[in-house]
């Protein structure tokens, strides 16, 4: 997908992303993920607990790390921004910020709101919208 066809707060989150990691010489993203920094930020999660089952669905299967925000990356503090997910509601929640104007961090709330009913930090009124772009994406697939 082309940074033009994303929506202006998700594409400005990408747009921060690919400068942190330009400015620390990495030339992708995906180049990121294979690195170094990333696996031992991978293990430190391991360790630290709370990371083997999804934060939305409660699944223990094809977890995921995920940052919901940069800010913190490459800093001690990195781990405050990423949680575990399992693969689908990690691809579920890129495909709902993706589609919609929402940042990933918002796009966590609507997961939240849609899993739970209610979100204890919600920043902004849940949009009716999202939850059903949720709700159509998960019927498409059977979630377990």
């Amino acid at each position: 997908m082309s940074l033009n066809t994303i929506p202006i707060n998700i594409r400005e989150t990408y747009l921060m992303r690919d400068t942190i990691l330009k400015n620390r010489g990495y030339k992708s993203y995906q180049e990121y993920l294979q690195s170094e920094h990333w696996k031992n930020t991978k293990i430190k999660a391991k360790k630290k607990g709370g990371y083997s089952t999804c934060e939305y669905c409660r699944s223990n299967k094809n977890i995921q790390l995920h940052h919901s925000r940069y800010t913190w990356i490459f800093t001690k503090y990195e781990l405050r921004e990423v949680s575990a997910l399992c693969a689908k509601c990690h691809e579920a929640i890129h495909y709902l910020t993706n589609k919609t104007s929402i940042t990933l961090e918002k796009g966590g709330e609507v997961m939240d709101h849609y899993f739970r009913g209610h979100h204890t930090r919600c920043l902004y009124e849940i949009n009716r919208d999202h939850l059903e772009i949720l709700n159509q994406h998960f019927e498409a697939d059977t979630h377990g």
